[in-house]
């Protein structure tokens, strides 16, 4: 009885902001309702579509970054492309965005307590953001490396295999994990029950540190990302036309040099161009909540579903929410779909997923098959069951 009493508080309290209690069974006044109950309720089928999408992406995502790291990382892969060392970070910060995700995920389309705890709250947030923060440097460093490549092919792999590209991988590492320090501060549980960064301490309700991060993190590396693919597309044009009279290629060698350069050019051209276009939608949604008409702290309270409906100011937050939820829902796909770029666009890295299948379907044909082979033996009978059946 006590545990049944101890359910139906908790669902209360994730319904409403403010309930009291006159005892332990009846309650009494319920002054408004929470921003969650009513997103919950007005948009709910937002919600369910949420909850199964975030579930292909997951599943797409964990085995898809997994064979993507282990794929690059393959000594012949670095030959056939030269960024190969980002791709491998990015596949495993991407495996890593999901997996803490997740937490988060399960408290906001499930209602599952998870992060609950103020301290838990804090090393989940910085965790998040390290792999969160590295994933889109490491996507500047990726096209500032092809820049380069393309601009010098022949010294392509010294500038980005043997000298440059792993050093850029520890430095922005190192420099994130800097950045993310602040989150032990700046994170904290709010009312709904939500692991944030958002402070409202001294009255700032969005601190200048998580400002200046997020508009470096999610607009300037963006739209840095998109300059960079454009001149990528200009030098690519004309770098094998001025490579070829300058070290008088022979014909077989010169189309060996133009199918390398343009499959791994294109691997990065449509990862980066895929993962910008998913993420600037998400950073405009997100900033349009800190403008006057779509503030939720500006909400007048409410006590009632309809109340809320009939508010303008909050049928402009319930209808930003729903495109917010639903923009979040695509640009999710960005650290999950990686592998099917990789697929459709890389003939080496198409074949080395083709072999890794065959290997495992060897492996599960054979222990299939030793599985067989065993119940057949324990099942069949004896020599001498067989003759004392004749009789």
């Amino acid at each position: 009885m006590h545990n049944s009493k101890s359910v139906r508080k908790k669902n209360l309290q994730f319904m409403m902001e403010n309930v009291t209690y006159a005892d332990d069974v009846n309650m009494t006044a319920v002054t408004f309702l929470s921003t969650d109950y009513v997103l919950h309720r007005a948009i709910q089928p937002v919600f369910l579509v949420g909850r199964y999408v975030y579930l292909v992406w997951f599943s797409v995502g964990f085995v898809g970054n997994i064979a993507s790291a282990v794929i690059w990382n393959a000594s012949h892969m670095y030959d056939v492309c030269s960024s190969a060392h980002y791709l491998v970070t990015i596949s495993i910060c991407d495996f890593l965005c999901q997996f803490l995700y997740f937490f988060y995920y399960l408290k906001q389309f499930w209602n599952v307590e998870n992060l609950s705890n103020p301290d838990l709250c804090l090393v989940w947030s910085i965790l998040y953001m390290i792999p969160l923060y590295i994933s889109e440097l490491l996507l500047l460093g990726l096209t500032i490396e092809k820049l380069i490549s393309l601009r010098n092919p022949f010294r392509s792999g010294w500038f980005s295999r043997h000298q440059r590209a792993p050093k850029e991988i520890v430095w922005i590492v190192v420099s994130v994990t800097v950045l993310s320090l602040p989150n032990a501060y700046i994170a904290k549980i709010d009312n709904r029950g939500y692991c944030v960064d958002i402070r409202t301490d001294e009255g700032m309700q969005f601190p200048i540190w998580n400002w200046v991060v997020d508009i470096f993190i999610y607009t300037v590396i963006p739209i840095s990302v998109i300059i960079i693919n454009v001149l990528i597309i200009r030098e690519a044009k004309h770098s094998i036309i001025g490579v070829i009279p300058k070290h008088r290629l022979t014909t077989h060698a010169s189309i060996n040099v133009t199918k390398t350069l343009r499959q791994s050019t294109i691997v990065i051209l449509r990862l980066s161009f895929f993962r910008v276009i998913t993420l600037l939608p998400e950073t405009l949604v997100h900033y349009m909540f800190f403008l006057k008409p779509f503030d939720p702290h500006l909400l007048p309270e409410v006590k009632t579903l309809d109340e809320a409906l009939g508010s303008v100011p909050w049928r402009r937050y319930i209808h930003l929410s729903a495109v917010k939820y639903v923009v979040e829902m695509v640009s999710n796909s960005r650290h999950a779909v990686g592998i099917l770029i990789f697929v459709l666009t890389c003939r080496h890295f198409k074949r080395e997923l083709n072999a890794w299948i065959s290997y495992f379907n060897r492996i599960m044909y054979a222990c299939v098959y030793s599985l067989y082979v065993s119940l057949k033996d324990k099942i069949a009978p004896t020599p001498e069951e067989n003759n004392a059946y004749k009789f």
